[in-house]
């Protein structure tokens, strides 16, 4: 009888082993599954601040205006209103209302 209680008390002592080794290597998954959500994360946030940074190079667009149209605005405030306006009668390819 005592043998009959040894060997069922071995076998009980190999599945908790098991159960152990089995939680371990979920714990060690579950750690690994976390690990790897987190440098996702971390990778989309990066992606997004380098999709926010501005170019280095910001194109511009140059008119040449005759002098002697500006000359008849009474003010530099007009003068700029005048030039504005000429702009946009300009038929170039721009968005003008996106400013960077």
């Amino acid at each position: 009888m005592a043998e009959k209680t040894k060997t069922h008390q071995s076998q009980h002592d190999k599945d908790l082993k098991k159960l152990k080794f089995k939680r371990r290597k979920e714990e060690k998954l579950i750690a690994k599954l976390e690990q790897h959500k987190r440098r996702k994360l971390e990778d989309e946030n990066v992606q997004v601040k380098q999709d926010k940074v501005k170019p280095a190079f910001l194109p511009t667009v140059s008119i040449a205006l005759p002098g002697s149209i500006l000359d008849n605005a009474q003010s530099p405030e007009l003068r700029t209103y005048l030039a504005g306006q000429l702009f946009e009668g300009c038929d170039f390819q721009t968005d003008i209302g996106q400013s960077t």
